[in-house]
C-alpha cells in the first residue's frame, strides 16, 4: 500500500528516498481539511532535519512543516504554492448549482464549455426489438434528453484522428 521508498516522520511527513521528494501524509491533510494558504521554503535553502520549513494553514487551524531529512531544496511545486486546492465543499456547491441550471434549461439547451452540452430531443416512433424474447415492438414517439460530447473533450479523450 505504501511505497517501499516512503519513510514517515511522527510529525506526518513523508519523504521518497528515492527522488528525495516530501509532503505530508493523507492522513494529516485529512484532519486538515480545506487548505486556504501554503507556504514553502525557498529554492537553495539549507535545511536540517526536524527544522520547519513551511506551513499549511487550513480552516481549521495552521500546522508546521518540518524537514524529514537534512539537506538542500533544489525544486518546490510552485503551482501548488500560488492556487491551494479549493474546498470540497465549495466544489460539490458548485456542482451542485451547476446541475440545477442545467436541468432548468435543459428545454433550451445547456452547454458546459470544454464538455458538451445537454439538449432535448424529440425521438420519432420506431419499430424494435424487445431483448428478453425478440419479438418486434412499436416504440412510441418521446422526448429524451441527451448530452452531446464537446469535440475538444472527445478529441483530449480519445486523441485527434490523423
Amino acid at each position: 500500500m505504501y511505497p517501499e521508498t516512503y519513510k514517515y516522520t511522527n510529525d506526518h511527513e513523508w519523504i521518497d528516498l528515492a527522488t528525495g521528494r516530501m509532503g505530508i501524509t493523507d492522513y494529516a491533510q485529512k484532519q486538515l481539511g480545506d487548505i486556504v494558504f501554503l507556504e514553502l521554503p525557498e529554492v537553495g535553502k539549507v535545511v536540517k532535519k526536524g527544522e520547519q520549513v513551511g506551513s499549511v494553514e487550513s480552516v481549521k487551524a495552521v500546522s508546521e512543516i518540518f524537514a524529514p531529512i537534512s539537506g538542500t531544496v533544489t525544486e518546490i511545486n510552485t503551482a501548488l504554492a500560488e492556487k491551494p486546492e479549493l474546498p470540497k465543499k465549495k466544489v460539490v456547491q458548485l456542482l451542485e448549482e451547476l446541475t440545477c441550471l442545467a436541468y432548468k434549461e435543459a428545454k433550451n439547451g445547456f452547454t458546459l464549455p470544454g464538455m458538451g452540452k445537454l439538449v432535448l430531443v424529440k425521438r420519432k416512433a420506431r419499430i424494435g426489438r424487445n431483448p428478453a424474447t425478440g419479438e418486434t415492438i412499436q416504440i412510441k414517439a418521446k422526448k429524451v434528453v441527451k448530452f452531446r460530447v464537446a469535440k475538444a473533450a472527445k478529441d483530449a479523450i480519445l486523441g485527434v484522428k490523423k
